[in-house]
């Protein structure tokens, strides 16, 4: 017979740890620096604790790479005709 709930428990109590450990690294990030840092202090943490690879994908795929606006804030070429 398995032993569901064993596993249902270890899985709440590795959730709660994982939540308090995260808001706790977050808190103590952002008390510490100083107001003109914090964005990229929390970016740099955001991409340390996320992984680089998933902001590089994020990054490449966005919709507003592909509408060409992410850098220069510019619309978008539309197409034209030739006379």
């Amino acid at each position: 017979m398995p032993v569901w709930w064993a596993a249902a428990l270890a899985l709440a109590v590795w959730s709660v740890a994982s939540t308090v450990i995260v808001i706790n690294s977050v808190s103590y990030r952002r008390v510490g620096m100083p107001e003109p840092l914090l964005g990229r202090v929390d970016t740099a943490g955001r991409m340390l604790s996320w992984g680089l690879g998933w902001t590089v994908v994020v990054a490449r795929t966005s919709p507003l790479r592909h509408a060409g606006l992410a850098s220069t804030g510019e619309q978008a070429p539309t197409a034209t005709r030739d006379p």
